[in-house]
């Protein structure tokens, strides 16, 4: 399934007659509205540790209503037939309330994943401490071993 800046990119640039010619797009706006997801992208991009390739879904959502200039009855521009916000926020695709799409936003959306990043990191720094911490009692013990007459 195409995300939707592929989709959008393919029902917004005219065809070219031939490899050379410039790209065109349908209309201003469809270029513009483009360009400002991709900064929107971008900059999520570099505020990353991980620098994931593509953020989230609920957050690539967020960022083209905030690139098209919002919603207007519950509708953004460039969505086509993905335009139940509602669902589209939630993450749900299709399931779940507007009640919880209301609840969830693109800024608590990037809260939590910086949180489970963080949560990830310090588990593995425990689990690598623990690993650590068995091995020299598994040593002590063996010269503790080597110590008692048989």
């Amino acid at each position: 399934m195409p995300t939707q800046d592929q989709l959008f990119l393919k029902t917004h640039i005219k065809k070219k007659k031939q490899e050379s010619d410039p790209t065109l797009w349908v209309e201003d706006r469809a270029r513009n509205s483009y360009t400002q997801y991709m900064d929107h992208v971008d900059q999520y991009s570099q505020t990353q540790p991980e620098h994931p390739s593509r953020p989230l879904p609920e957050l690539e959502i967020d960022f083209w209503c905030r690139a098209v200039g919002g919603v207007q009855k519950g509708r953004a521009y460039g969505l086509g037939p993905r335009n139940n916000l509602s669902h589209l926020r939630s993450g749900l695709r299709g399931e779940g309330s507007s009640r919880q799409a209301k609840g969830v936003d693109g800024v608590q959306v990037a809260a939590m994943a910086q949180q489970i990043a963080e949560l990830n990191r310090k588990l593995a720094e425990t689990e690598a401490k623990r690993v650590e911490e068995s091995n020299t009692m598994k040593a002590n013990i063996e010269l503790l071993m080597a110590q008692i007459p048989s």
